[in-house]
């Protein structure tokens, strides 16, 4: 957690980069590894999963970028 003067925004925006990162990643296995462990492939969904994880990521990654170190 960060301490500076804006103390209310500084961790919302740490938890909700880590909640969205999480989420990628269950993304992620739900929709490319279950597949390729299962044996079933449903390739629109397998598409689908994955690019709502990378964007998912990127959101994340974003929000890391924005924060204020001091």
């Amino acid at each position: 957690m960060v301490y500076n003067s804006e103390m209310r925004i500084t961790p919302f925006k740490d938890k909700l980069a880590d909640i969205t990162v999480a989420m990628g990643q269950v993304l992620f296995a739900s929709a490319f590894i279950d597949p390729l462990v299962s044996g079933v492939y449903k390739w629109p969904l397998i598409i689908t999963g994955v690019i709502f994880a990378v964007i998912s990521w990127l959101l994340g990654l974003l929000l890391v970028k924005n924060r204020n170190y001091e």
